[in-house]
């Protein structure tokens, strides 16, 4: 095929999908053949996951949202001497 046939053959088929961003190469290969079900199934699968990603992203700007707290046994891990000493 000459430059000028695929460069038809990109502009045919970028013309159909304008909605969809594709590389030259995805818009001229063949895809895999799936039926009906298996893109409503592939389709679940891919709302579970951002679904399942939105929650822990949720629960980790909540856990981070909170402050800080030390219990009040714990020993500090520099020593106020040594603290002293690092400023000085």
């Amino acid at each position: 095929m000459t430059f000028a046939a695929i460069s038809a053959i990109i502009f045919l088929v970028s013309e159909r999908k304008m909605s969809e961003k594709k590389s030259a190469y995805e818009m001229i290969t063949v895809r895999p053949f799936r039926d009906k079900a298996q893109r409503k199934f592939e389709a679940v699968q891919a709302k579970a996951r951002a679904d399942k990603r939105m929650v822990k992203e949720a629960l980790e700007a909540i856990r981070l949202s909170k402050p800080y707290k030390r219990g009040a046994d714990a020993k500090p891990e520099v020593s106020q001497e040594e603290w002293d000493n690092w400023i000085n």
